[in-house]
């Protein structure tokens, strides 16, 4: 009776020590609450990120305007009013799709527009969620993308790099093929998951 005993102890001691080592999940979890907004790169990847997210029990929605930029998001009233009300519900985690078109841009409306940044992520962050940045893609055609993912780095933002992933691209080179953007959501997703 006694050796019964100290098996049970003993079984309870290593499923204890199990629980303290075992890595606390820091990513995705059933009922977390999504919110994703940004520029057309954020409009491809809605509908498949939504797919992924119904598949784990977790909310999403979603915002885009195509062609927009960190300012317009950071500074413009009636885009401002779209992350308040976001916000307003507790998202848990937030996912900023933007920098492509400020790639684009002059380095003196670069100078103007990348100081906002910070201030989109404030706003973000109000309601205590995670806010994780996708970072525009590195192609020739934006001159200056570096001076943007330096500008949205740090500050307690996770960043999600896209580039290398052999995700199928649209003609211009800029977007991707409905094949592309699943491929790139799934990336996306697979980094959420990981925290």
């Amino acid at each position: 009776m006694q050796a019964l005993s100290w098996i049970a102890v003993a079984v309870a001691g290593a499923a204890l020590a199990y629980v303290l080592r075992r890595p606390k999940q820091v990513g995705l979890r059933p009922h977390d609450r999504v919110f994703v907004f940004g520029d057309s790169i954020c409009a491809g990847i809605a509908g498949p990120l939504g797919v992924l997210a119904d598949r784990e029990l977790i909310q999403i929605a979603s915002d885009s305007v195509v062609g927009s930029t960190i300012s317009d998001w950071a500074t413009k009233p009636s885009f401002r009013a779209k992350i308040d009300s976001a916000v307003s519900s507790n998202p848990t985690i937030v996912l900023i799709v933007l920098g492509t078109n400020d790639s684009a841009m002059s380095a003196a409306a670069l100078d103007a527009d990348l100081p906002k940044s910070s201030d989109l992520v404030r706003a973000c962050s109000a309601g205590g969620a995670k806010v994780w940045w996708v970072l525009p893609p590195g192609l020739p055609q934006f001159p200056n993308r570096a001076r943007v993912v330096a500008a949205v780095s740090g500050g307690g933002v996770r960043t999600i790099v896209t580039d290398g992933l052999s995700c199928a691209r649209a003609p211009d080179h800029v977007h991707f093929t409905p094949v592309g953007y699943q491929c790139l959501s799934e990336h996306i997703w697979a980094m959420l998951k990981i925290g």
